[in-house]
């Protein structure tokens, strides 16, 4: 297999511990097929709060996937907790 892969990252820091940006996407280019395997464009919404000490971010994500001849979904939700542990 021939591909490149891209990851666009895009993240604007807003009041309120709040973030907004691009999913994380990754669009996929393969050269044996000269075509786009996977061409996602996504948006992700975040917020980070506080249990006691122990900071979590909660994360949404949407993406729409504009290569769509191939097995790669056409729509993707995520959503993800991150449990951090600063050192």
């Amino acid at each position: 297999m021939n591909v490149s892969i891209i990851q666009p990252i895009l993240n604007i820091s807003l009041p309120d511990k709040w973030s907004v940006g691009t999913s994380e996407m990754n669009l996929v280019y393969d050269w044996e097929r000269d075509d786009w395997t996977a061409l996602p464009l996504g948006m992700k919404l975040a917020k980070l709060v506080k249990f006691g000490q122990l900071p979590v971010q909660f994360t949404g994500s949407y993406e729409h996937n504009f290569a769509d001849d191939y097995d790669a979904p056409k729509l993707t939700f995520n959503f993800t907790v991150k449990f951090l542990f600063p050192i």
